[in-house]
């Protein structure tokens, strides 16, 4: 840590950069996405995959399209009605994440600070991530029916082939992994039915990116 007396110095500097950093990114019907939320989601993204952080224009594109999706979702849910999580429910999302990738307490520290990731920005990431996996299920799967043709034809192009790449030597009947079939072709079709439901609320919207911010 620096010492207390370059505060007063740096000061001015760190007020301009948060300034910088605050700017309005994209407008979504309205809504504001800043700079910063772009540079959180990409710092957090790079983060869990252990990638190197990617602030350049390609990268920050990318991540304001998912920000804009999540926007489009967002107003959905409060449209709706839909409840968010608990916080302690993203609490424990952590705590399975730092449980999984980081043996040590000081490891998980230490790959924080490298990405300017701080413990409440992931526990709103996760929460979030929640909301959203909780909302997509709920508006977009129980409308799906699973015929025995598409069961059959998932397990043929999809099980089977992935099972042998993972694991080896010939995949299990379909009928003892018939459960895992039904929920891979379900999610795969939850997938595309959100897919359509973007890809209409984007032509629906008024979406504004501040080519400023993106040179």
């Amino acid at each position: 840590m620096r010492g207390r007396r370059l505060i007063p110095v740096l000061l001015p500097a760190l007020l301009a950069a948060t300034a910088v950093i605050d700017r309005v990114a994209v407008t979504v019907n309205g809504q504001m996405i800043t700079l910063r939320r772009i540079h959180n989601d990409l710092r957090i993204t790079a983060m869990l995959n252990r990638e190197p952080l990617d602030l350049g224009n390609g990268s920050m594109r990318k991540a304001a399209e998912r920000l804009i999706d999540q926007a489009l979702l967002r107003r959905e849910m409060e449209l709706t009605g839909f409840p968010l999580p608990k916080e302690d429910e993203a609490s424990k999302v952590l705590e399975q994440v730092k449980a999984q990738r980081f043996p040590t307490e000081t490891e998980y520290r230490q790959v924080l600070e490298e990405y300017g990731v701080t413990g409440q920005m992931l526990r709103e990431y996760f929460l979030w991530q929640v909301a959203i996996l909780r909302f997509v299920d709920f508006r977009f799967s129980p409308g799906i029916l699973l015929s025995e043709s598409e069961l059959e034809k998932y397990y043929r192009d999809v099980f089977a082939p992935e099972w042998v790449r993972r694991h080896g030597g010939v995949p299990p009947a379909m009928e003892k992994v018939r459960p895992q079939i039904e929920q891979g072709l379900k999610a795969r079709r939850t997938n595309e039915a959100l897919d359509r439901w973007l890809k209409a609320a984007l032509s629906r919207s008024e979406i504004r990116y501040h080519p400023e911010v993106f040179r």
